[in-house]
């Protein structure tokens, strides 16, 4: 088979496999969302992408770089984890041992992952094209369509990006350590530093350093939008400037904008990323073990992991008698007899289960992690500063995420849900037991702040921060039940942790960490959202005891 057949075959079937999953649909529909919103109703109190207090009238050039902004921000975070599955996939459906006997080339096989990787986010891509002039029609400011103003941005903004950022789920997914949740968090705070990095670069004075390593296309186009401001009389230091944010209608001023001079040199520029992206693949060739048993970790984990059961299985069934009749179920050549559960004779070993859920929770961490957590949590009621001591508990409410990430999906990620959903009574005693011990390390982590609101006087709030212990977990085990995955909830709880410790986000503060949040009732609602959860992981669950 010819070098371009290999290619093609493995990106067919690659992108074909993806695209029929449900988390491609969800991915499909937040874009679309995103995009509604980021386009909003002209007498909305929000606004986005303002500069100087001044926004574009929805004509074709600026609805198309409302979308170019979506695409490159959004789906440049949210992409990424969609795609940053396609080679672990293959590691653990085994397909990679079939791969390993053919004589496909490691950056043959990379090429191929990242060609599927583009095509699948540039499929989200042309569904957004789609959706731009209809969009632009329905906020009917301008209603004279200019389909290559409105695509143009749209391609030339996103593209790169989701080029690149393809690129880089190949090279995580390469590296060992980096394919699972660890790798998961480390391009979460790669992403902001290199997007907010360069949207700012349209500070700059000079148009070809602006254009130098612009992400996401958004420096390029503030720069020409306040070179167009000031050509018309308008103090570019002076107002509102952001992606979005609040702004009511009295306070906005309109200006028609044309779009972007989307020039050879700044067409290449955008394209550079493109090809940074394809250096970025042949680097990841380096690092593929090429499903090499010998030399896979990930390998040799999930055989270690299936050879030995769940602990906290071992912790709950009893042996009893054997009763006449016992079915003989035949291993190899030998008979082995069952061991029957009768339901009314154990004694409840909650402790135990619990105990049990939190070892194998804290199983496989070094001695530094608990050093880290120690310095997130002992000196925080001895800090003078407030902001100190507030920074210090976000970071401790973050540093266990891999630890609640594995709750609801370790049973069938290690496959020991036979011996789990078979111990007596899964639903009350096991899986309360595994989203206390979450609870436990979420209690651990807050202990400090907790200690440090006592001693300042403050315990009647203490109830906000029980709220966020509680809070935590039953999110966690809820989407791990639901998903059978870890990385919804990587995800879903980075970005909630993010927004919380942003100024003016009280209504996101599940931590309770401000008076402003307590004062307003929002540990209320999160109370009443962790109640909801753990509803939904109990059916869930029951779902799923159902089908296995």
């Amino acid at each position: 088979m010819s070098l371009i057949n290999q290619v093609y075959h493995l990106v067919r079937a690659d992108f074909l496999e993806r695209v029929r999953r449900f988390s491609f649909l969800v991915v499909m529909g937040l874009a679309l969302f995103a995009g509604y919103m980021f386009v909003p109703p002209v007498g909305a109190p929000y606004t986005s992408f303002v500069v100087a207090s001044h926004r574009g009238y929805y004509n074709s050039a600026w609805v198309g770089t409302l979308f170019g902004v979506t695409a490159a921000m959004l789906l440049s975070l949210i992409g990424f984890y969609l795609v940053k599955n396609s080679i672990s996939r293959d590691y653990d459906t085994r397909v990679g041992q079939i791969i390993a006997t053919t004589p496909l080339r490691k950056p043959v096989y990379m090429a191929g992952k990242w060609i599927s990787n583009v095509l699948v986010l540039s499929a989200i891509l042309l569904v957004l094209t789609l959706i731009g002039p209809v969009m632009q029609l329905v906020r009917g400011e301008v209603t004279e369509l200019h389909l290559m103003a409105m695509w143009t941005p749209i391609w030339m903004m996103g593209f790169p990006a989701l080029a690149f950022v393809a690129a880089l789920a190949v090279l995580f997914e390469s590296i060992s350590f980096l394919r699972g949740g660890f790798g998961n968090v480390v391009y979460f705070f790669l992403w902001g530093p290199v997007l907010v990095g360069s949207s700012a670069r349209s500070y700059i004075s000079d148009a070809a350093s602006v254009h130098a390593l612009d992400f996401a296309g958004v420096a390029s186009t503030t720069w020409d939008i306040k070179q167009k401001l000031v050509s018309a009389g308008v103090d570019i230091h002076k107002g509102v400037f952001g992606i979005v944010g609040p702004l009511p209608p009295e306070n906005r001023h309109l200006f028609m904008w044309d779009g972007i001079d989307w020039t050879p040199e700044l067409i290449l520029h955008r394209l550079l990323w493109v090809g940074l992206g394809a250096v970025v693949v042949l680097i990841a060739a380096i690092p593929f073990d090429r499903f090499d048993p010998a030399g896979s970790r990930a390998l040799a984990r999930a055989s270690k992991a299936a050879r030995n059961l769940s602990s906290s299985s071992r912790a709950e069934v009893q042996p009893q008698a054997v009763t006449a009749g016992l079915a003989k179920p035949v291993i190899g050549k030998s008979a082995v007899p069952l061991t029957p559960i009768v339901r009314g004779a154990p004694k409840t070993r909650f402790v135990a289960i619990v105990v049990a859920e939190l070892k194998l929770m804290l199983k496989g961490r070094s001695w530094w992690w608990y050093l880290v957590a120690l310095g997130l949590t002992i000196p925080t009621p001895f800090i003078p500063l407030d902001r100190v001591a507030e920074m210090l508990f976000a970071g401790g409410m973050l540093w266990p995420v891999l630890l609640w990430s594995g709750m609801g999906t370790r049973e069938l990620r290690h496959r020991t849900f036979p011996t789990v959903f078979a111990t007596v009574r899964p639903l009350s005693r096991q899986l309360p037991a595994m989203w206390m011990a979450g609870v436990i390390v979420a209690a651990a982590m807050a202990s400090g702040y907790a200690a440090r609101m006592v001693v300042n006087g403050s315990g009647a709030d203490l109830y906000a921060l029980v709220v966020g212990v509680l809070f935590v977990p039953s999110l966690a085990l809820a989407l791990g039940v639901w998903t059978n995955g870890s990385r919804t909830f990587e995800i879903v709880y980075l970005l909630l942790w993010y927004i919380s410790i942003q100024d003016g986000a009280t209504v996101f503060d599940y931590r309770g960490a401000t008076a402003e949040a307590v004062s307003s009732g929002v540990p209320v609602y999160f109370a009443v959202l962790a109640v909801g959860l753990m509803a939904l992981a109990v059916v869930g669950r029951k779902k799923q005891m159902s089908v296995q």
